[in-house]
C-alpha cells in the first residue's frame, strides 16, 4: 500500500519543483537585481548589502531542484515502462535531465559565494563571479532539450502522453536549442512543461493503481 501511494502521488513533485524554484528566485531578487552595466564595485556592494535574501533564495532554488530529481525518476519510470525493452530513449532522457539538474544547482553559486565572501572580496573577483550563472545557464539549457526531445519522442511512439503534449515537447526542444530565445523556453516553456507532465502524470498513476490491487486473490 505504501508503494502504492508513492507512484500515486510522487508525479506532484514537479510541480512542488517548479514552485520552489519560483519561491527562491524571487526571495534572491526581493532585495533588487543588479544592472547589466553596473560597475565592479556597485555590484560588490550589492551584495555586501544583500547577501541574506540571495543566500535564502538559492537555497529554496537549490531544494527544489532536489525535488526535481523525483520527479524525473517518476517520469523516467513511467517512459521506460511504456517504451519497453532496455528502455534507451528513456535512459537519454534521465541522462540529460540529470545533467541538467546538476547545472541548476550549480546556477546560483556564483550569487552565493559573492554573498558568502563579500566582505573579503575584490570587487574585480565580484564582477567576474556574477557572470557565472550564465555558463550553468546554457548547460541548463542544453541538457533539458535532451530531456524534453527523448520524453516527446517516447511519447509519440506509446502515447504515455497525450499527442499534442509530445509534439509541444518536439517544439520546446527546437525553442530550447536556438540561442536568441532559449533563455524563454528555460524561464518560461521548461516550468511550465514540468507542470503539465507531472500533473498528466498524476492522472495516469491515479487510474493505474487501484486500491484493491494489493489485496491477495
Amino acid at each position: 500500500m505504501t508503494t502504492q501511494r508513492w507512484e500515486r502521488y510522487a508525479p506532484w513533485t514537479g510541480v512542488l519543483a517548479v514552485v520552489m524554484w519560483v519561491v527562491g528566485f524571487l526571495v534572491m531578487v526581493s532585495s533588487g537585481m543588479v544592472a547589466q552595466d553596473a560597475s565592479p564595485e556597485e555590484v560588490l556592494a550589492h551584495y555586501q548589502s544583500n547577501g541574506g535574501p540571495v543566500i535564502a533564495g538559492s537555497y529554496v532554488f537549490m531544494l527544489g531542484t532536489l525535488v526535481f530529481l523525483w520527479f524525473l525518476g517518476s517520469l523516467v519510470t513511467s517512459l521506460r515502462s511504456a517504451e519497453g525493452g532496455v528502455g534507451s530513449v528513456a535512459s537519454i532522457a534521465f541522462g540529460g535531465g540529470l545533467a541538467m539538474a546538476v547545472c541548476a544547482l550549480l546556477l546560483p553559486s556564483g550569487g552565493v559565494t559573492l554573498a558568502l565572501a563579500a566582505g573579503t572580496m575584490t570587487a574585480t573577483s565580484a564582477d567576474a563571479l556574477r557572470h557565472l550563472p550564465g555558463v550553468f545557464y546554457i548547460g541548463v539549457e542544453l541538457f533539458a532539450t535532451v530531456l524534453v526531445a527523448a520524453t516527446g519522442l517516447v511519447a509519440l511512439r506509446t502515447a504515455i502522453l497525450p499527442r499534442v503534449l509530445a509534439w509541444v515537447s518536439l517544439v520546446l526542444a527546437v525553442v530550447l536549442l536556438i540561442p536568441p530565445i532559449g533563455w524563454a523556453g528555460v524561464l518560461l516553456g521548461f516550468p511550465v512543461w514540468v507542470v503539465a507532465v507531472s500533473l498528466l502524470l498524476t492522472r495516469t498513476a491515479r487510474t493505474s493503481v487501484r486500491p484493491d490491487a494489493a489485496l491477495p486473490t
